[in-house]
């Protein structure tokens, strides 16, 4: 039991030092897509992401597990802010050059785990 309570303690972490979710704030006037970059096992990608409302905040998920885990200054993860009207079919996957003509781009962000930080977990569209 001992050793149970020794593992648990060095393995859990403060909540200010695990962050889950990234806030997205949809300032805009239209409905976009946050998505994220997919590859299959054959190298074939997919943008794929959550419809957000005109003016309205969501909480994402980009991991399974802290972001602080997962997401370092030498690997930034990218987002995509997709135009509604022209985004891919998200079950399928398409040679990832042609991912930009699959979808209509709004903005895309490539962060860091300081971006993150610096910017307490939220991003802002635009």
């Amino acid at each position: 039991m001992l050793a149970c309570l020794m593992l648990m303690a060095s393995t859990c972490r403060k909540d200010e030092e695990c962050h889950s979710n990234i806030k997205f704030e949809n300032q805009s006037e239209q409905e976009v897509i946050f998505a994220l970059l997919f590859t299959d096992i054959e190298g074939k990608c997919v943008l794929s992401g959550e419809k957000v409302m005109r003016n309205d905040i969501c909480n994402f998920r980009p991991y399974n597990s802290c972001i602080e885990n997962n997401l370092s200054n030498d690997n930034p993860l990218d987002i995509y802010i997709i135009d509604i009207d022209k985004y891919n079919n998200p079950v399928l996957f398409y040679d990832c050059d042609s991912v930009p003509i699959k979808n209509r781009i709004l903005k895309q962000y490539s962060l860091t785990l300081d971006d993150l930080k610096k910017n307490d977990f939220t991003l802002t569209y635009p």
